[in-house]
């Protein structure tokens, strides 16, 4: 896939994929999740390393690529707020409620979009290690909506 290849082809990526997968640890690459938004694709890819003493993985790293670009940070609101421009940091303090489905969302700035973004992204991916489609699906088509709202 050409999206794999542009990730493995990022010298910034390999190196630190390179050095991670050394004394004692394991890079494990996760499911390459394609969101369609704005009449193109983007593609993210979770990255969790697992040392050899623990049968649990952590996730790492959060590669995003869209139009060209490819990023890897620390979660996917960093990945996106490179990606897309958005330069503030989310509100960890706030207590944010869920908008009633029936209501007409409210616009959001774009550092609440892409909090939303993350959270939805976390859900998705503990779901998928769940066996819990029905949920990933249903986050990912969430995510879907939260990513073209940025656009």
């Amino acid at each position: 896939m050409q999206v794999e290849a542009s990730i493995d082809q990022d010298s910034d990526i390999s190196s630190q994929l390179t050095l991670w997968n050394q004394h004692g640890s394991q890079i494990i690459r996760g499911n390459l999740i394609t969101v369609p938004l704005g009449g193109q694709l983007l593609y993210v890819e979770p990255l969790f390393l697992q040392a050899k003493e623990s049968a649990m993985p952590e996730l790492t790293r959060v590669i995003a690529f869209y139009d060209g670009r490819v990023v890897m940070e620390r979660n996917l609101w960093s990945a996106l707020n490179i990606l897309f421009g958005t330069d503030q940091q989310p509100d960890t303090e706030s207590d944010t409620e869920e908008p009633d489905s029936e209501q007409p969302a409210e616009p959001q700035d774009p550092s609440s979009l892409a909090q939303r973004a993350n959270e939805l992204f976390q859900e998705a991916d503990s779901a998928l290690k769940a066996g819990d489609w029905a949920g990933y699906g249903k986050a990912i088509d969430e995510l879907g909506k939260v990513l073209e709202e940025m656009l």
